[in-house]
């Protein structure tokens, strides 16, 4: 089976990783029972290698059979120091092995640079970040895009009086502290598995209330929720307020008909999600 992601260079560069500490593991292990006198050293290697590799072998397992997020660097952050522990004791046991004169001179400046460039590449994408997170605010709701939202303006200013439905609940909460509901699926998220029906709690509150609110962000890729098209076909939408990144809609009852009826389904599974 093939996992249903496309991995990120973290995730690549971290299989690569563990592939040629693999290799020069194996490269050594023939000597295990002669007991040289650095095997302590491949014994000290084997737990971080092992759990690294665990760790990739599992998270990629899950990604692509569950209904998580694809493979990144998030979930491949606990594997960074043991597979550089790894990396690290394998050039210790190679500075160390036999060599002549001017080879292992060679050896240690190579060894050098590469201790330097494991130190400023790091250092120079922390550098990168903190000059972005400081012209455009430190990510998720905190940049300059969602802080100057008119959307969120407006619902700081003019709350509307009944529930909210919206396709980025998280965003209305923590900038407005005002409680609000996902709006209908189509899919369960990163999966290829259709939702029944996702619509009920929205007609129930339109039934119980008479009216309920939509709030759509624009550029909002969330394409496991019912698009605005689909819900339009189910439901009586009334303009309250167009802004520049979004709309605001008073929901009222209309003769109801599922996502099927309405020909959702027919829309494809998606096959990235963004959050």
């Amino acid at each position: 089976m093939v996992p249903a992601f496309v991995p990120s260079g973290a995730a690549v560069a971290l299989l690569l990783i563990t592939a040629v500490a693999a290799a020069l593991l194996a490269r050594r292990a023939r000597y295990w029972r002669r007991g040289p006198p650095d095997e302590d050293t491949l014994l000290r290697l084997l737990p971080p290698f092992l759990y690294s590799a665990t760790h990739v072998v599992f998270q990629a397992a899950a990604s692509s059979r569950r209904g998580i997020d694809p493979l990144g660097e998030r979930f491949l952050a606990p594997v960074y120091v043991p597979a550089v522990l790894v990396i690290v004791a394998v050039l210790d046991t190679v500075r160390t092995a036999p060599a002549g004169g001017e080879a292992r001179r060679a050896l240690r400046y190579t060894l050098a640079v590469f201790a330097v460039l494991l130190m400023l590449i790091p250092a120079r994408r922390v550098a990168s970040n903190l000059r972005n997170y400081s012209g455009h605010g430190a990510g998720g709701y905190a940049t300059g895009l969602w802080q100057n939202s008119e959307t969120i303006a407006y619902l700081r200013s003019t709350l509307p009086d009944g529930r909210i439905f919206t396709n980025e609940s998280g965003a209305i909460y923590i900038l407005t502290e005002v409680q609000a509901r996902l709006t209908p699926r189509m899919f369960y998220f990163q999966t290829r598995t259709p939702v029944a029906d996702d619509t009920r709690q929205l007609r129930e509150c339109i039934e119980a209330d008479g009216v309920a609110y939509v709030v759509w962000f624009h550029g909002v890729d969330r394409p496991y929720l019912l698009d605005l098209k689909e819900l339009k076909q189910m439901f009586e939408f009334e303009v309250v307020s167009e802004l520049a990144d979004g709309s605001v809609y008073r929901v009222q009852r209309r003769e109801f008909r599922s996502p099927a009826e309405s020909g959702g389904n027919a829309r494809e599974s998606p096959g990235g999600v963004t959050r």
